[in-house]
């Protein structure tokens, strides 16, 4: 029977073990804009025939419906399902240790404390010894026989006794108020693992074993119960997620007693990245070269410790839907008093609208950039570790050179209606293996920070204008140089205004500029309200796409010329408005 009941205690053993959840590591992690995939590994030893394998300290914010396990292929996996755990025994024991410290901090303050009323009593001892030393040098005086030199001594033995325990006294306080910070930090500790309400059980269940402990009777323990019993509930009672976790718990096939590595892949929230650049420039050469970094973010809550890290520019979508298709009515609306319908009956008669739904770390080797599907995935060269952190940490993707003439173009863009200032930008066309995704760029102008401006999305194969900076050697400005109305007579219906303007451009450089010079004229949205352009000096530029063809037509004028070294170059022309003469017309 002894026999039969250790094997039964064995086997009931070796259960518990074998339902323990596995340990794994974090193996690689490919990161998209709004989330991360995380795989996991796990060397699992399987029996043959069913096994049901957990995996644990998968933190609580992850995806479940986006988990799913692979092994080896002579193994199938049957299924892969989620749980979620308190971790009541993790947390109890955190909250052990936590008194624990505290204990051992306050059995050193009750010495400190100890050592205090030790020097206080001598203190009063020797106030004792004063007063009685001063009552007999009293006595001796009045006799006429003063034994001063006993007085001397005496004085002496109290002043160097005095001084001694003084400097005791503040050594031992000194140390009180640092213990007292210490303490502080740790009750601080088990309050936010505990939970207030634990903490304030913990506290008086502290006093009344103190008073116990230092009370002249017999403990007692039975006003103590009601507070020890709710102090252990709890003490079990998980009060945030950080007290959770989840398991996988995969079933899992196998033809024989093997060893296999077992793989989990899940999604996580709490984790981002953004394409950021540099854009360095020289005007001279013409030769922009262009940064492109990973700002990686990830507060997941676990760290991501030397694992192969990739990132992708998908946004993977946690919805997918299409448009809902609605008819598009038309009618003729009638009055409400011919028709009698209600307000209640108009509003259910409407159709609905649809709704749209730090510092730099420079990478030696180079990134493995490659297409996967519809995105880009570029693949890190070196193992890499990724603290969760309210921080963005910032990876260098690789630098390109951008100085070809098709590649690069310099030219320098005025709108002197608007400002006098001159921009020097540069058309860039795309002829990396990346699509820029739209992110911030601090921009450097031969060699000088210039500032930080914004890349938008742009695709491989497009052309992107961006911004260098401003350009102070070349001037611009636009004066109204006359100002002419006409009205009608006593029979005249018309008014006729008429501006003449002046746009002076100076280049106060030694070398030619490419010129771009942006203008606005005004545009009649009335029929009844005359624009006519008149005795222009310079004919505008040709418009070049469908964007610029609209923003003719909004009014945008623009002029395309070389502008020689230290030249001027002034351009002219007249506005001719009529309209109505009783007519208010807006804009002018």
């Amino acid at each position: 029977m002894k026999f039969i009941g250790i094997i039964m205690v064995i086997f009931f053993f070796s259960d518990c073990i074998m339902s323990a959840p596995l340990g794994s590591r974090i193996d690689s992690v490919k990161l998209f804009q709004n989330r991360g995939e995380i795989e996991r590994i796990a060397d699992v030893q399987l029996k043959k025939g069913l096994n049901r394998i957990e995996i644990g300290s998968l933190p609580v914010n992850i995806l479940d419906w986006s988990v799913k396990a692979s092994a080896g292929s002579d193994v199938r996996i049957l299924s892969v399902e989620i749980e979620k755990f308190a971790l009541s025994t993790r947390r109890r024991i955190e909250i052990e240790k936590l008194e624990k410290q505290l204990d051992l901090l306050k059995n050193r303050d009750r010495e400190y404390l100890d050592t205090l009323l030790n020097i206080n009593s001598q203190l009063k001892f020797l106030d004792g010894i004063s007063s009685v030393s001063a009552e007999n040098a009293k006595h001796e005086t009045v006799r006429g026989v003063p034994n001063s030199k006993a007085w001397a001594s005496t004085l002496d033995f109290i002043a160097a006794r005095r001084k001694s325990l003084y400097l005791q006294k503040r050594s031992v306080e000194q140390k009180r108020i640092e213990l007292g910070k210490e303490i502080r930090k740790w009750e601080y500790e088990l309050s936010k693992t505990g939970g207030s309400n634990y903490y304030g059980l913990y506290q008086r269940l502290n006093k009344s074993a103190y008073d116990n402990a230092s009370g002249e009777q017999i403990q007692k323990f039975a006003d103590m119960t009601d507070v020890y019993e709710k102090r252990n509930i709890y003490l079990v009672t998980p009060v945030s997620e950080n007290d959770y976790e989840k398991r996988a718990v995969i079933e899992i096939n196998s033809p024989s007693n093997i060893k296999t590595r077992l793989r989990i892949k899940y999604m996580i929230p709490g984790t981002a990245w953004k394409m950021e650049y540099d854009i360095r420039a020289q005007s001279e050469s013409g030769k922009v070269e262009m940064a492109l970094y990973a700002n990686l973010f990830q507060q997941t809550g676990e760290n991501w410790e030397n694992v192969k890290m990739s990132i992708s520019t998908g946004s993977p979508a946690g919805s997918i839907s299409v448009p809902v298709f609605y008819p598009w009515f038309l009618d003729i609306e009638r009055k409400r008093e011919d028709t009698g319908a209600s307000e209640d009956y108009k509003s259910k008669s409407a159709m609905p609208m649809s709704e749209s739904v730090a510092r730099d770390e420079v990478v030696e080797a180079v990134p493995e950039i490659k297409k996967t599907g519809t995105y880009m995935t570029i693949e890190l060269p070196a193992r890499q570790t990724i603290k969760s952190l309210d921080v963005y940490q910032k990876k260098l993707i690789k630098k390109y050179a951008i100085s070809s003439e098709k590649e690069a173009i310099f030219y320098y863009e005025s709108f002197p209606a608007r400002s006098e200032q001159t921009y020097i930008k540069t058309k860039i066309a795309n002829s990396t293996e990346l699509p820029w995704l739209s992110g911030p760029a601090q921009i450097f102008l031969d060699n000088e920070f210039m500032g930080r401006a914004s890349v938008p999305y742009t695709p491989q194969g497009e052309d992107q204008e961006i911004v260098l900076g401003t350009y102070p050697e070349i001037s611009s400005n636009k004066k109204l140089v006359k100002r002419y109305e006409k009205k009608g007579g006593v029979f005249g219906s018309s008014r006729v205004i008429e501006y003449n303007y002046m746009i002076t451009v100076h280049n106060r450089t030694s070398t030619s500029k490419n010129m771009v010079i942006l203008d606005n004229i005004p545009v009649s949205r009335n029929k009844d309200i005359s624009v006519k352009i008149e005795d222009l000096s310079d004919e505008y530029s040709v418009c070049e796409n469908r964007n610029e063809e609209t923003l003719f037509e909004q009014g945008l004028r623009k002029w395309k010329f070389v502008l020689g070294a230290r030249a001027k170059k002034e351009i002219s022309y007249k506005i001719i408005v009529s309209f109505d003469k009783d007519s208010e017309v807006s804009g002018l």
